[in-house]
């Protein structure tokens, strides 16, 4: 763990049923969701822009980019506890 708001392997392992699978058709996926949702966190405890993410993390465009995805496909409603079934 490089930062205080990182995932610890047990945090991860609870999240991660939770994301998306990675698509079967196009490019692998090169970045890993977790350094991603690390990422998230960061942003979310320093207040700080998404250029300002530091250079340990994905390039501030990936996470945006994998934020705006989750909250469109309701990722980020799977995992409030949410009644509401998919």
């Amino acid at each position: 763990m490089a930062y205080a708001t990182d995932l610890t392997d047990a945090q991860f392992a609870l999240v991660a049923p939770l994301l998306p699978a990675p698509p079967r058709l196009g490019r692998p996926r090169v970045t890993h969701p977790r350094r991603v949702l690390d990422a998230i966190l960061y942003a979310l405890r320093a207040g700080c822009a998404w250029r300002l993410l530091p250079r340990e993390y994905p390039p501030w465009q990936t996470v945006y980019r994998y934020l705006r995805a989750w909250e469109r496909d309701g990722t980020w409603q799977r995992g409030s506890g949410s009644t509401r079934r998919y």
